[in-house]
């Protein structure tokens, strides 16, 4: 089963990765995770031969 990298990104604070196997999320939506809505700003492919697909997330708050 294919996993996928979530890379949920705060400013000021380094970068947090989570790895998951679901894959429902595309470029724009609007996610939850850990009790805090994410943006999908980017999808892209991962130099990580065992990860299908990087999702980098940013705060929904923080987005105009």
């Amino acid at each position: 089963m294919p996993k996928y990298e979530y890379v949920l990104r705060v400013a000021g604070r380094p970068d947090e990765h989570l790895i998951s196997d679901l894959d429902s999320v595309r470029e724009g939506d609007t996610i939850e995770i850990r009790n805090r809505r994410w943006h999908v700003v980017r999808v892209e492919p991962s130099d990580d031969p065992s990860v299908a697909e990087r999702k980098l997330l940013e705060p929904a708050d923080a987005q105009k």
